[in-house]
């Protein structure tokens, strides 16, 4: 958001908030917080949250963040 919207907020302290509402996935045995990823781990993730079975987790880059499989960044950092 512009900062006339929201005043006294730095630009670099802003964060990405992802939600997923109604999820078809048993997540009673996953690690779902504060997880590294990136926008590719976006697109398996909402087919997973939609009911999609992903072999092996990850769909071309990208990992779902429903499993236990780490993300690329998880695995090998952002640098």
């Amino acid at each position: 958001m512009d900062t006339e919207l929201v005043e006294d907020i730095s630009f670099y302290d802003r964060t990405m908030y992802n939600c997923f509402i109604n999820c078809d996935v048993d997540t009673s045995s996953l690690n779902l917080n504060n997880r590294e990823y990136t926008i590719v781990d976006i697109f398996p993730t909402t087919l997973s949250a939609l009911g999609f079975d992903i072999k092996g987790d990850r769909l071309g880059l990208g990992t779902d963040m429903f499993s236990n499989t780490p993300t690329l960044a998880e695995d090998m950092g952002y640098e």
